[in-house]
């Protein structure tokens, strides 16, 4: 028995609905299900004959492994249109090639049946088919007019191919995010599509998209410049869905750091925008910034009251809008108080010392409190001294640990007992001027000279200590010794030195060398001490000599070198610099190097206090200078 489409109720065929014989194709229509049938007369009913067989012979679309699979379909068909065969046997025995033979993609054969025809855009057209999405599209009759149909895929022919989706009809929508607008800083785009079969173009000149243009792989978009943004979703090189949007942007506002305020001079301005490739411009009298105006660079410094107005400027766009802050800069008020602790005063709280040692050499010391100390009614750290015996000349400078109690006591005792050591060995002792250096032995001797200097200090600290009942830390100081004498016609000069701050030299070509690095780190921070665990054993490594003439021998704590940090590459500008970067006195003027306001001066020590009360941001700790140097007053 069969039902109305011919089909069995033993879900076979007779061969005679087939073709007489044809056993391959009778086996083949077997493995069709009535669901199969009810699709494929829907297709060849809404197809018509002429688009049905265009589509057959697409052969792009089919992959035909088997010659004589195509012959037969196309034998098929002509037997189907010279009337010889029944329209229900045929549809069944085309569906059977097709499924019979695994290597004809069952799914490119249907997909090419709809590729066929263009999509159509007329609802209500199409016919609902049962478990099945629905796609619109339209396709020439043979009389030429057009027709809209719709096509689903049967359930059955979906497992044939996972990959293959259920149904013909995609959700192409697309979706770009951020959904454009008004910017000032680049945007990150995504776009994305509902479908996963679909392959997206895009374009930002205005054109419309097409397979040619850009394609989006997933990878974000980043846009900095007014762009009106169109997608276009592609199935089988066909166009299914269009989005566009404008991304319009503007320059945006500059910042300026600090914001408007009272600040201490000097400050430090940045300006920045958020907006890439523009470019800055900015003036400091208040009045509006034009393309004309400074063109921000990098940070500088602002000294003094002043109107900061900046605007972004860029090629192709309007300025943006302009931006201003307004700076009142008053100095710090440091306080000048005097301690309350009465227990080892330190006075005065200024002092200096000058010599004229004669062979036209002179030397000038100072040492003055430094801001923090008088501000918080404290004493002194640093200490000096300056001696000559005989032919030589002994300089030794130390500073105190802030940190520790009694620093100041220890910076005191390691100047009088490295002193009073180096004056009793350097009594009646000068070097043979024998060759064109200095022997061994003496070069040996010397070192002993400073190492013992050095210990006698340290010695004289363990004895206060212990007297006082306190640790040797609290007695934390640095330790500095020079000494010069004049051996074959140039200066030799021989050091010493344990912590932080320099000894350097000006030589006579105008060069500026330190001795020996100090002990602080990268960035002038931390330090050693004399008094520090297992500084004795290294004392031999720290002594180092100079056999050349110089114009210049200077010894100083770290509240001058750290000022002229890092010392190796910025110690000349001590010695030799005109107006010293970041340095001014007292009254705002320029501050020059010592070469040029203390040798020449005709009361150098006077000079000298004055000198080390330069301003300096961020510089507010004791200073200490001794300078060993020819000439005098010009």
């Amino acid at each position: 028995m069969t039902d109305n489409t011919g089909h069995n109720a033993d879900n076979t065929y007779n061969a005679a609905d087939v073709s007489a014989g044809d056993s391959t194709l009778l086996s083949a229509c077997n493995k069709c299900t009535s669901e199969d049938i009810r699709w494929f007369d829907m297709v060849l009913s809404n197809l018509g004959c002429v688009g049905f067989e265009a589509a057959i012979a697409n052969q792009s679309k089919i992959r035909w492994n088997r010659k004589d699979n195509r012959e037969k379909i196309i034998n098929l068909f002509a037997r189907f249109a010279q009337g010889n065969m029944d329209p229900t046997a045929f549809r069944i025995a085309l569906l059977g090639i097709a499924r019979q033979d695994p290597h004809i993609d069952y799914n490119d054969l249907v997909s090419c049946i709809n590729d066929t025809a263009s999509v159509a855009t007329n609802p209500g057209v199409g016919q609902s088919i049962p478990n099945g999405l629905q796609q619109q599209t339209n396709n020439v009759t043979p009389n030429g007019s057009t027709k809209a149909f719709t096509v689903a895929i049967p359930p059955s022919a979906m497992t044939k191919k996972q990959s293959i989706p259920s149904t013909v009809q995609e959700d192409c929508t697309l979706t770009i995010s951020p959904s454009g607008g008004q910017f000032v800083s680049p945007q990150t785009l995504a776009i994305s599509c509902k479908s996963k079969k679909a392959e997206l173009h895009y374009t930002i000149d205005g054109n419309e998209p097409t397979l040619k243009s850009p394609r989006y792989t997933g990878t974000p978009l980043v846009v900095d410049r007014t762009v009106k943004l169109q997608v276009t979703a592609f199935i089988n090189g066909n166009p299914v869905q269009s989005i566009d949007t404008l991304f319009e942007f503007n320059i945006g506002q500059v910042s300026i750091s600090p914001a408007t305020g009272t600040y201490h001079p000097p400050i430090t301005v940045a300006l920045s925008c958020a907006t890439p490739n523009c470019e800055i411009r900015y003036t400091t009298d208040g009045t509006e910034p034009s393309e004309s105006s400074n063109v921000y660079k990098d940070r500088f410094l602002v000294k003094s009251d002043c109107t900061i107005q900046a605007r972004a400027f860029r090629n192709g766009s309007e300025p943006g809008p302009i931006e201003s802050a307004i700076y009142t800069l008053q100095k710090p008020e440091w306080k000048v108080l005097e301690p309350t602790e009465n227990e080892d005063p330190v006075r005065p709280h200024d002092i200096s010392k000058v010599l004229d040692i004669g062979n036209g050499l002179n030397a000038v010391g100072a040492s003055v409190r430094g801001k923090l100390h008088a501000h918080s009614g404290t004493w002194r750290d640093d200490s000096f001294a300056i001696e000559v015996e005989g032919p030589w000349t002994i300089i030794v400078v130390s500073d105190g640990a802030g940190s520790a109690a009694k620093s100041r006591v220890g910076s005191r005792l390691i100047c009088e007992a490295s002193m009073a050591k180096m004056k009793m060995m350097l009594h009646n002792y000068t070097i043979p001027p024998i060759g064109d250096k200095p022997s061994e032995i003496n070069m040996r001797q010397i070192v002993d000279f400073l190492v013992g200097a050095a210990r006698d200090s340290l010695d004289s600290i363990r004895r206060e200590a212990a007297a006082r009942t306190r640790q040797l830390k609290d007695f934390h100081a640095t330790l500095l010794i020079a000494v010069h004498c004049i051996w074959q016609d140039t200066d030799f000069v021989a050091t010493i030195q344990v912590g932080d701050g320099s000894t350097a030299k000006l030589q006579s070509d105008n060069v500026a060398k330190i001795f020996i690095e100090p002990d602080h780190g990268e960035y002038s921070a931390g330090t050693l001490f004399l008094t520090s665990n297992k500084i004795e054993q290294s004392l031999p490594t720290r002594v180092k000599f100079s056999l050349s003439p110089i114009q210049c021998l200077a010894v100083m704590t770290d509240g001058v070198s750290d000022d002229f940090f890092p010392e190796d590459q910025r110690i000349i500008d001590l010695f030799t610099r005109k107006a010293i970067p970041g340095m001014e006195g007292k009254d705002g003027e320029s501050v020059d190097g010592v070469m040029h306001c203390i040798v020449p001066s005709a009361d150098p020590a006077s000079a000298l206090l004055e000198w080390l009360k330069y301003e300096k941001r961020q510089s507010a700790d004791d200073r200490t200078l001794v300078l060993l140097y020819r000439g005098g007053k010009q």
